[in-house]
């Protein structure tokens, strides 16, 4: 156990004005925003899987037919549980669609005031309101809670673990680990990317600690998870609908630099070249695994500088401000009510959260080296390393995937909270080097 940073920890009233301001735009976001096709893409799969859970008991993402339907393993559970269940609650789809935006609003507040409580145990309270702030007015934020995607609940979840995390760090007892634990667990169920963080996180815990206390967190943490890999498993599936496919053809499509760039232009030859390669990929893939990662390798080696450029740029273009596979700007579908265009006020806010997207980026690469800095003076600060692991861990998992920002947008408070941080250490030297000149400056005026 560690002791828990000593700093204000209050939210206050500035932060509890944050929270509020941040649940504020989202309302009047959903309230306004129109979306073209709002059921499309992952959104319509999400759909259909609730709704293949709520008739027949099946986890599918397969139109029904006379039969029933197929299970498979394409997608994770948890989001499309969760709109099975509002499902169930509200009946109609119109109904169930709206009481998942407004849920989101929720989420999305929830995620501003966890963000406000892990700053507050990090750094001043003016540089954490500030922290707080960028996530209650991000744009990304904002826009993504108006889509059936999962991109908010994840965010929502993968901070709660992070806060959970840092109270079970700080704290003795056995409520921290279970909620810890079970934290851990509803983001892994919702983007299984989460599992590539608790599975060392577990792991190191071990190594560093032998308690009860550990055991139950990695029982509750990895369990679950584990339990629905058992399910996928023995699931009879198309081999094209498996989650390992999913995985391999974001990895397939991260090779690739002439894809991102060239996404929308069907007809650049370079990227109906690129487009080739992620297919055939996948279908040897299919057929064969270890013929499939020499086929990885033999990429990687045809252009060994051109592609370690690549991959030296996919951290700045993770953290980036367009969503390329998707609409663009800060929208991922098409919107035929696009408030961060339409509305003056939102326009404002968006140009310069547009402008400040490169800063806070590098804010946030140097916020890790603060942190890195604190733990080489013997600093512990939990909150501190637990931020600057998932925002490390992020931006290292994408620099292998495909690095879209729309992406990021579940990991965009750690950023926010790191590039504060960076922000904070400035400025407090800033203000040091003053105080230690202000005597100097006193004599100098004096003439002696």
């Amino acid at each position: 156990m560690v002791s828990p940073a000593r700093v204000d920890q209050r939210l206050g009233w500035g932060g509890l004005a944050v929270i509020a301001l941040g649940l504020l735009l989202r309302f009047y976001y959903v309230s306004i925003a129109e979306v073209d096709q709002p059921l499309r893409a992952d959104a319509s799969q999400y759909f259909l899987i609730a709704l293949n859970v709520k008739n027949f008991a099946t986890f599918s993402t397969s139109v029904p037919t006379a039969e029933g339907v197929a299970p498979d393993s394409y997608r994770a559970p948890g989001y499309p549980a969760l709109i099975a269940v509002l499902s169930r609650v509200f009946g109609s789809n119109e109904n169930t669609y709206w009481s998942i935006l407004l849920l989101q609003c929720l989420l999305g507040a929830a995620t501003v005031a966890l963000t406000l409580l892990l700053a507050l145990r990090i750094m001043p309270i003016p540089w954490a309101y500030t922290a707080g702030l960028l996530a209650a007015v991000w744009p990304h934020m904002i826009t993504l809670g108006g889509y059936v995607l999962t991109e908010t609940a994840f965010g929502f979840l993968v901070i709660l673990s992070a806060y959970t995390l840092v109270l079970m760090l700080e704290r003795p007892g056995w409520r921290a680990p279970i909620v810890a634990g079970l934290s851990v667990a509803a983001a892994a169920l919702v983007n299984q990317i989460m599992l590539g963080f608790s599975i060392p996180l577990v792991v190191w815990l071990c190594l560093r600690r032998r308690s009860w206390r550990i055991v139950l967190f990695a029982l509750l943490a990895l369990g679950p998870p584990a339990l629905w890999a058992v399910r996928d498993a023995h699931t009879k599936t198309e081999s094209r609908m498996s989650g390992s496919v999913r995985l391999i053809e974001n990895v397939l499509t991260g090779m690739e630099p002439d894809f991102i760039p060239r996404y929308k232009d069907a007809r650049d030859p370079a990227a109906m070249a690129a487009r080739e390669r992620i297919a055939t990929g996948q279908q040897v893939y299919m057929k064969d695994h270890a013929a499939a990662f020499a086929d990885m390798w033999k990429r990687l080696t045809s252009e060994p500088g051109r592609l370690a450029w690549w991959y030296m740029s996919k951290p700045a273009r993770f953290w980036t401000w367009s969503i390329f596979q998707g609409h663009g700007d800060v929208y991922v579908y098409p919107m035929l009510v696009a408030p961060f265009d339409s509305n003056p006020v939102l326009r404002v806010m968006a140009s310069v959260c547009h402008g400040l997207n490169p800063v806070i980026m590098l804010a946030a690469f140097a916020g890790v080296l603060a942190v890195l800095r604190r733990r080489a003076a013997d600093s512990f600060n939990a909150a501190a390393v637990v931020v600057m692991s998932l925002f490390v861990y992020a931006t290292v998992l994408h620099t292998i995937l495909n690095p879209d920002a729309r992406y990021a947008v579940p990991f965009r408070p750690f950023e926010f909270v790191l590039a504060a941080l960076a922000a904070s250490v400035v400025s407090g030297k800033v203000s040091t080097r003053r105080r230690a000149l202000a005597p100097r400056r006193t004599v100098d005026s004096d003439g002696s």
